[in-house]
């Protein structure tokens, strides 16, 4: 539905819009994880951002409790500021993969915090961001968390511009199996989502669909 909204024509569009619950994809977006005892995991993730992606392409129907987005801001937080332990007992190869495997839901956590992020009033947004990417970078200069080569369209959203440097190596393993132009899809900019917010005519097909 994400990429149909996105890069479909105006007549694949605005059916599919005129289709959707949106009730349903916000139950989905705060849904608890599939696993509680192992926590938020990378598929749990995945199905947040596209429900996330959606629900900013149809906002302001789409009505969001602003403290369950806090909730999954802090949920989504845990996947990238307290990653699982790597098992020291494994053989080196196979530890290498489960980095990999980590890293890359971590980065997934980033682009779905950015998204999250865009959903909050706007008195709330700016100083959220700034914080976050203030960590983020931290995060990445550290080596605390490795380049892949996707990177900077996970950081795209947050406006960021931040390279490896000196002995930082940058991963051939992408964070998404694909990026199409702007995949996973798009970004909306802080005024156009306040105009949203404030102007539901902004939601008419014509608007964003033809």
């Amino acid at each position: 539905m994400a990429m149909i909204l996105n890069l479909g024509t105006s007549t694949q569009a605005t059916p599919v819009a005129n289709e959707i619950e949106v009730g349903s994809i916000v139950n989905v977006l705060f849904s608890s994880p599939g696993d509680i005892e192992r926590g938020v995991t990378e598929e749990d993730v995945d199905i947040r951002i596209y429900s996330t992606l959606i629900v900013l392409k149809l906002l302001p129907t789409a009505r969001l409790d602003a403290e369950k987005v806090e909730g999954w801001i802090v949920h989504t937080e845990e996947v990238i500021w307290n990653p699982p332990a790597r098992d020291p007992g494994v053989a080196r190869s196979s530890e290498a993969d489960i980095g990999v495997g980590i890293d890359r839901a971590r980065w997934k956590a980033i682009y779905l915090l950015a998204l999250l992020f865009r959903v909050l009033p706007g008195d709330a947004r700016e100083g959220r961001i700034e914080g976050f990417r203030t960590r983020v970078r931290e995060l990445l200069e550290s080596g605390r968390l490795s380049f892949m080569g996707d990177y900077k369209c996970c950081l795209k959203p947050l406006d960021m511009d931040v390279s490896p440097t000196g002995d930082q190596r940058r991963q051939t393993d992408t964070v998404f199996e694909a990026w199409m132009g702007g995949f996973p899809l798009f970004q909306l900019d802080d005024r156009l989502l306040d105009q949203m917010h404030n102007r539901p005519s902004l939601l008419s097909p014509r608007r964003w669909f033809g």
